[in-house]
């Protein structure tokens, strides 16, 4: 009886050591770093890392190789300090238990590193082959990072707006990683784009369904609502999503950009205006805000501000056609005439395919059909699109990313 025993034990410790050979384990910080390039807020990584115990490797946490390595990647401070701190916890939990430091490497230089630091800096065509590289190079399904490697190649593919081949590589990071609620919210993004409203509808009551506190799902469902015409839905999400994110989150400034676009297609300019300008509280730089802003704010009547919003945009946007058209319009309401005409001198030169047509009284600010998060997609346009992608402004065809934007 007592071999029989002993039998089954080595049975299952010879099976145990298997399966660790054929799973082998991911450092944490590539899993840190994919989630970085896959555009997931910091607020967001904090949250994941600690329900799912994510951290950097006790030996390397408070190096400044990986600290500069995680700020390349986009890691804000507070994200940084909050890895930092995980990390400090667990190498006191290991000397109190007496348990051996972790071998792993902190990865900080890894390809998933070098992948995160590219895809920032837009360098898209560098990241994708050295994704598919080490997509080809890995064990199939046996590989812990190919679910995340199809995850970030799905996100960049998006924000290049090659939907079709996103949307495989999504579909593959959800089959490898069914768990993981990002991936339905970039798949409701995804649908969003392509005008599908019922499935961007689902996989964003799918993401949330795994993680209600997910702050980016509610956004995608905002956006899925906005498409289906449900605007009053559509800013109840976008309040969900800003409760569920630190009140300074660079994230809530695509939400309040969303929400703009939003309440001005509702008719309430004054509503479009504050979150307009809360979404500026939070980025100075955000250009196509200043544009929207100015907008709103002609057509409240208010030239002289209008004429200052658009003006900020062309500061931080100087090669934007649509901003001059919008600015130029503006001027020659208030019969600036001269400053109308240099604006649209300009605008030709720098442009001589836009399509925007010959100056009119109030054409660049009198059309709608923008949507918001879907930024990017028209050639030309009057008004910006609504955040995740940066992208033209409005104009009279059917229109975040993006933007991203957030991030990407």
């Amino acid at each position: 009886m007592k071999r029989c025993v002993l039998r089954w034990l080595l049975l299952l410790l010879a099976a145990g050591s298997l399966h660790a050979q054929q799973v082998p384990s991911t450092p944490a910080s590539d899993t840190i770093f994919l989630w970085l390039a896959g555009g997931i807020s910091s607020a967001r990584i904090q949250r994941l890392a600690r329900t799912r115990d994510e951290a950097l490797n006790p030996s390397c946490h408070a190096t400044s190789q990986c600290t500069r390595a995680l700020q390349k990647a986009g890691a804000d401070a507070s994200l940084i300090q909050s890895l930092v701190h995980q990390s400090s916890d667990r190498s006191s939990d290991q000397n109190r238990n007496r348990k051996p430091a972790a071998s792993a490497s902190c990865a900080c230089s890894s390809p998933a590193a070098q992948i995160a630091a590219l895809v920032r800096d837009k360098k898209f065509d560098a990241a994708e082959d050295k994704i598919r590289i080490l997509l080809r190079d890995d064990a199939g399904d046996a590989s812990p990072n190919s679910a995340l490697l199809q995850f970030v190649l799905g996100t960049m593919l998006r924000r290049q707006n090659r939907f079709d081949e996103a949307l495989d590589a999504f579909s593959e990071s959800s089959r490898l990683m069914p768990g993981f609620p990002e991936t339905h919210s970039q798949l409701s993004y995804l649908f969003y784009r392509t005008d599908d409203s019922d499935e961007a509808l689902a996989e964003a009551r799918t993401a949330l369904s795994m993680d209600p506190a997910n702050a980016e799902a509610y956004r995608y469902l905002g956006l899925a609502l906005y498409s289906a015409g449900h605007y009053d839905a559509a800013l109840h999400a976008f309040d969900e999503a800003l409760t569920r994110e630190p009140a300074g989150s660079l994230a809530n400034a695509d939400v309040y950009f969303d929400m703009g676009i939003t309440t001005r297609d509702r008719g309430d300019l004054r509503r479009a205006a504050v979150a307009y300008r809360h979404a500026l509280s939070l980025r100075p730089d955000f250009w196509e805000a200043h544009s929207n802003l100015g907008v709103v704010l002609h057509d409240q009547g208010k030239l002289d501000e209008s004429i200052a919003e658009y003006r900020s945009a062309k500061r931080l946007k100087p090669e934007e056609a649509s901003v001059r058209n919008n600015l130029g319009n503006t001027l020659c309401d208030k019969e600036d005439f001269d400053g109308a005409i240099a604006e649209f001198t300009d605008l030709y030169r720098q442009s001589p395919e836009w399509e925007g047509g010959p100056p009119r009284s109030g054409a660049g600010v009198a059309t709608n059909g923008q949507r918001p998060g879907s930024r990017g997609r028209t050639p030309h346009g009057r008004y910006a699109q609504p955040r995740l992608q940066p992208g033209p402004p409005l104009s009279r065809h059917r229109v975040r990313e993006y933007t991203t934007t957030g991030r990407g």
